[in-house]
């Protein structure tokens, strides 16, 4: 159904015939094109657990309703998620507008290595001075390493792996 038509949100029970709800979840989750804002999914259950609420969140679930539904908690979390699909999707039309806006042009010998210095720090977790006179760019350098860095995409994509402290 979401594949032929525009669906705002998902109600999805854990107990579905032939499938897990789980399952559905992680397929509805997997079928998201990359950089799209999913569609939001509550899930409800009338046998839930805390483990299947902590699973569902992990598969990305916006909410995690009991049965019997409480209808007035059903329409505050609808509510919540449809503000927050607005929200990913104004966010993602302002990046989309912006995008190129501040980006550093140029191809001259002068600016090849300051590309290959962006492109060398941009995936690391090192700290950058960037220095210079007024209006010669420094913004722009920083705006760069930031959007080739795994923090461009938020504080989730970042690396888990532990710091390492100078010796």
């Amino acid at each position: 159904m979401l594949e032929s038509q525009a669906v705002d949100c998902v109600l999805l029970d854990l107990k579905l015939p032939g499938l897990s709800g789980l399952d559905a979840l992680a397929r509805l989750q997997d079928a998201a094109a990359p950089g799209e804002t999913t569609v939001p999914v509550i899930v409800i259950s009338g046998h839930g657990t805390v483990t299947d609420a902590v699973q569902a969140t992990r598969l990305g679930a916006f909410d995690f309703l009991e049965k019997p539904l409480d209808r007035e908690r059903v329409m505050i979390a609808v509510r919540n998620a449809l503000r927050q699909r607005r929200a990913e999707s104004e966010v993602g039309r302002l990046r989309r507008e912006v995008g190129g806006r501040f980006a550093m042009i140029g191809k001259s010998q002068v600016m090849q290595p300051l590309f290959a210095q962006i492109a060398k720090v941009a995936p690391t977790r090192a700290r950058v001075l960037i220095t210079g006179d007024s209006g010669t760019g420094k913004e722009l350098v920083a705006r760069a390493i930031h959007d080739h860095s795994t923090m461009s995409q938020g504080p989730s994509s970042r690396s888990t792996a532990p710091r390492s402290r100078p010796s």
